[in-house]
Parts: C-alpha cells; sequence; structure tokens
C-alpha cells in the first residue's frame, strides 16, 4: 500500500492527490516561496489588535518574528548570500527579542529596537530586490512585493515602539489622560499611516516622532505608484515578448 501511493504520487496520478496532507504542500510550494512570507504576515497583523500587552503580548510579537525568520529564509533560499545576511541579523536579533521577556533592563530594550530594525530593513530590502530583478510577472512576485509593504509597516512600527523606549510620550493617545500603552499599539499607529487613513485616536506628539510618520506616509505612496509603474512594465514587455515569438 505505501510503496504504491508513492509511485503514484511521483507518476502523477491524479487518483491519488486526495489523499494525506501531500497536496496541500504542493499547492503551496506552487504559490510560490513568498507565499509562506505573506501569509505569515497577514496572521502577524490579524492577532495583533486581539492581543494584550505583557509578557502574552510580547511572546506572540517574538514569535511572529521567529516565523517571519523563517519565511523569509525559506523565500531567498536559493541565494546564498541573501540567506546568509538574513540569519546574520535575524538570529541575534531574536535571541535579543527573548531574552528581553524574561530580563527587562535598559541594554536589553535598546539592543532590542536596534537589531529588530535592522532584521526588518534588511527583509524588506531583499524583498524589493526580488521584485526589481523580476524578468517577468508572476504569483511570486506578486507575494512578494505585497510582503514588502507589510514589512514596512513593521518597520516604521519597531521605530516607533523603538522610539518610545528612548522618548517616553512621543507616540500619544487622544482617548483621554493617563491612557495606558499597549505592546501593539504600534503597529496599529503605522498601518494607520502607511495606508494615510489617519484616525487620528493615536498622533505623534513631538520630537522625531513628528518627523518618521509624515516619512512613512509618503514612502507608503511612493512605494505603491512605484509598485504598480514596475509591475505594468513587466507585463507589458513579458506580452510584447509573447506576441513576438513565431507561432
Amino acid at each position: 500500500g505505501r510503496r504504491v501511493r508513492s509511485d503514484a504520487r511521483r507518476a502523477g496520478d491524479p487518483t491519488w492527490r486526495g489523499i494525506g496532507a501531500a497536496p496541500m504542500f504542493d499547492e503551496i510550494r506552487a504559490q510560490g516561496p513568498f507565499f509562506t512570507l505573506f501569509v505569515t504576515l497577514v496572521l502577524l497583523l490579524i492577532i495583533a489588535p486581539i492581543t494584550q500587552s505583557g509578557r502574552l503580548g510580547g511572546a506572540l510579537l517574538q514569535g511572529g518574528y521567529t516565523m517571519v525568520l523563517l519565511a523569509s529564509v525559506w523565500g531567498v533560499r536559493t541565494k546564498a548570500p541573501d540567506r546568509a545576511a538574513l540569519w546574520v541579523v535575524g538570529i541575534p536579533a531574536l535571541a535579543v527579542g527573548w531574552a528581553s521577556l524574561s530580563y527587562d533592563t535598559p541594554v536589553l530594550e535598546y539592543l532590542n529596537g536596534t537589531l529588530t530594525v535592522v532584521f526588518t530593513g534588511v527583509v524588506i530590502a531583499l524583498l524589493i530586490k526580488h521584485v526589481a530583478r523580476a524578468r517577468k510577472v508572476t504569483v511570486d512576485t506578486l507575494y512578494a512585493a505585497f510582503s514588502a509593504y507589510l514589512m514596512i509597516a513593521i518597520l516604521f512600527a519597531a521605530l516607533y515602539s523603538f522610539l518610545e523606549v528612548l522618548q517616553p510620550g512621543s507616540i500619544g493617545l487622544s482617548i483621554g489622560e493617563g491612557s495606558s500603552r499597549e505592546t501593539w499599539d504600534s503597529f496599529y499607529f503605522s498601518l494607520v499611516t502607511l495606508t494615510t487613513l489617519g484616525y487620528g485616536d493615536i498622533t505623534p506628539a513631538f520630537g522625531i516622532a513628528r518627523t518618521l510618520a509624515p516619512m512613512e506616509a509618503v514612502l507608503g505612496q511612493l512605494y505603491i505608484a512605484a509598485l504598480v509603474a514596475r509591475l505594468v512594465g513587466l507585463w507589458t514587455a513579458q506580452q510584447q515578448a509573447e506576441e513576438a515569438e513565431p507561432e
């Protein structure tokens, strides 16, 4: 029985496809290596608003970053230099992040903020590099582009969180005096700013925050404009090349 199923799988027998979990993984692989990263980021941002601050929220955050690292490495697994860069910056960032959950010291907070920003920036750079070097529009190219957009939101969220450590009160809540900040407020504020929704319940109070917020809003619009131009250009060139091929 097991050998027959294995032979049928290798032969591509359609009657076997409904057996076991392997077809599901085949579908995931068919979507491209960056599909896993995109799904991880979406789940991270969905979980964010329904979690509370404290140890649980911090553990979920670090778990999300761990999954982002693994999914990013999977996405660039065929490129050794990119994979090495992710490991070099990702492992120290995750190690310090997990350690900061148990040991609440200023040094760990500063290291955690710095390494998280660097790690997120490296992931964004590799994603944009993948999209910029693409020769044609594929599903994998789209997932990489979408992932880069969400990672920009996470990058600025990390910057806002780090800024709160350096300058408490930089991002203020306008819903009343004494409102407590939660672990995920920076994610919410970053997404609202990147998409230029501007609800106004959280606002940059002073200092560097008032520089970062408009920079993120402008960057979000420029990214979408540049991405659309890039994908349309690739698609047009792809269509012209296909039409030029002899039948």
